[in-house]
């Protein structure tokens, strides 16, 4: 068994992500998580997501301002929202659930938000983090991502946090709306 995801790199930048968060040299912006699948599954994955993005455009969006899940008033996850380039996010992420489902995974439960995680609050200090960053909205600058590839990505949870590896890289078509 194996536990995955699909996702949009983001690369790491200074005014993306709380100083308190995770680290490492890129975050990620969750097109659909699948849990634990067996192996020929996720085979099967990685063909339907190479013939389902084949000839899908590259998305340019915007991340901006910080909200919360479940609430603004009980965090538990902290993150940056989507504001240009939603409605490409949601049908890319609608791309992906189609190609998923037909390879067994059960349906997402719920709908998709597109969002890059923060902060995890895991603790006190965490909470106190969260609501400083929720408290002041509009103080973070925009932050805007060229999405030219979407990953197929294995995660492993170790006592310092989840390790992220990328199984398969599934270029979009052409530059993102906007460019030269």
């Amino acid at each position: 068994m194996v536990r995955a995801f699909v996702a949009l790199e983001v690369p790491l930048l200074a005014n993306l992500v709380a100083p308190s968060s995770e680290g490492g040299s890129a975050v990620h912006l969750t097109l659909r998580f699948l849990g634990e699948v067996e192996g020929s599954v996720l085979d099967t994955v990685r063909r339907e997501l190479e013939r389902e993005l084949a000839n899908v455009p590259a998305v340019r969006f915007t991340l901006a301002g910080f909200d919360a899940f479940p609430s603004r008033e009980r965090p538990r996850v902290v993150f940056r929202g989507v504001d240009l380039g939603r409605d490409a996010l949601i049908a890319l992420a609608g791309r992906v659930e189609s190609a998923v489902t037909r390879c067994g995974v059960a349906p997402e439960g719920r709908p998709f938000v597109p969002h890059v995680t923060v902060l995890r609050v895991r603790s006190p200090a965490h909470a106190a983090r969260a609501r400083a960053l929720l408290a002041a909205p509009g103080t973070e600058p925009a932050v805007e991502v060229d999405a030219r590839e979407v990953l197929l990505v294995r995660s492993e949870l170790t006592r310092s946090g989840p390790v992220h590896t990328p199984l398969a890289r599934f270029p979009l078509a052409g530059t993102p709306p906007g460019d030269p």
